[in-house]
């Protein structure tokens, strides 16, 4: 009677604690900005909202649950994934991925990345308290849309890509949304380690750096996963093969980047910067196409091969989530392999925005990033 008090009280705090923190945010928008932004936040907070009350704990769903057994398989697994995750990362304290959502949609979101015209550095969109992101997360599409046309009506280049997880970084108990139990179990995985890392390290005003170490350690952490405790080994050749392939890849994107980069910082007029940035995007979208054959083991080739056409936001966006060269393997070796000292070196780089710019480009050492500092 008593543990059941106990919980009541911790829900209660819970709950009194989310709306809080909604109606701060919603001053904080007041007090900041208006219209566009005011409604947008109302956006967010209206869907962070259903998804609060909406939640059933998924230990009470496995014992009296209605989904097929393929998706209670699913919530098993992330229910192991959890407790590995929070060991794996020294994390002392997590309730995400303890409760489960279903939206009544096959999609999560959207996230819309922006660019200026002749520029590769991403539109940052600012958020009271929560600091900066390189994207911005929208929960209908039509919004979402509308935002893109209005980048687009001043100059701007942008890309939506559909949400495949997110995580609120601590500031709520994330669930488990039904779009995750349509994952392949793989995926399914990474996304759970991925989504879980963000707790243990994330880089206020930089996603980007944020998004790729989460990026990274996912497929180590996932890697060791099967190795632990399913007793299986993920295919080695199967995933240096890929490693090498994404080399390859980004030795293509990033001749063009070079090549557009030189091209914004010439003196050339707006009507010639813009026809030569057409023909280089045009040069590498069929000089994917004719080498699509060659890439047997990673997708994002055939994927920007697909776009009707590119753009600066494109490449962002697949800079941010795709594997590149960069310290991040090399400091895990620097650790003996041992992922909380990973973590806590990493977290070096936390007041250092330039030395985690070099050390995510130039692939330095983390020693010679610090410097920067």
């Amino acid at each position: 009677m008593q543990i059941a008090k106990m919980k009541n009280l911790r829900q209660s705090f819970i709950r009194l604690r989310t709306g809080i923190l909604l109606v701060l945010l919603l001053l904080a928008a007041g007090a900041f900005c208006w219209h566009e932004w005011l409604s947008y936040i109302l956006h967010l907070a209206r869907h962070q909202s259903r998804v609060m009350w909406s939640r059933t704990a998924i230990n009470k769903l496995l014992n009296q649950s209605q989904l097929s057994s393929e998706k209670i398989s699913k919530l098993q697994l992330i229910v192991e994934l959890r407790q590995y995750a929070r060991e794996l990362y020294a994390l002392k304290e997590s309730h995400t991925f303890e409760t489960y959502v279903d939206l009544q949609r096959p999609e999560i979101g959207w996230n819309l990345t922006a660019t200026p015209e002749f520029s590769f550095e991403p539109v940052q969109f600012k958020f009271p308290f929560i600091g900066s992101f390189s994207y911005l997360g929208f929960f209908e599409r039509a919004r979402a849309e509308a935002k893109a046309e209005k980048l687009k009506a001043t100059g701007h280049d942008t890309y939506l890509s559909e949400i495949g997880g997110y995580s609120t970084i601590g500031w709520f108990n994330d669930p488990v949304f039904n779009t995750y139990l349509d994952l392949p179990e793989v995926s399914l995985v990474r996304l759970v380690l991925h989504e879980i890392s963000h707790e243990k390290l994330y880089f206020k005003d930089d996603s980007t750096f944020s998004e790729s170490l989460s990026t990274f350690i996912e497929r180590e952490a996932a890697r060791r996963f099967y190795f632990d405790r399913r007793k299986y080994v993920l295919p080695e050749k199967n995933r240096q093969a890929a490693l090498a392939e994404y080399e390859r890849f980004w030795q293509v994107i990033n001749e063009t980047r070079d090549q557009l980069n030189q091209l914004y910082a010439s003196d050339k007029t707006t009507i010639e910067k813009r026809a030569e940035k057409k023909r280089l995007y045009e040069n590498l979208h069929q000089r994917l196409k004719d080498s699509l054959k060659s890439y047997r083991y990673i997708t994002a080739p055939a994927a920007l091969a697909s776009y009707p056409e590119l753009n600066n936001a494109i490449l962002i966006q697949y800079r941010r989530y795709t594997p590149q060269k960069n310290g991040f393997a090399r400091l895990l070796q620097n650790c003996n392999n041992d992922i909380p000292c990973w973590f806590d070196e990493l977290r070096k780089l936390q007041h250092c925005p330039a030395g985690r710019k070099l050390f995510l480009s130039d692939d330095i050492p983390l020693a010679e990033a610090l410097r920067t500092c």
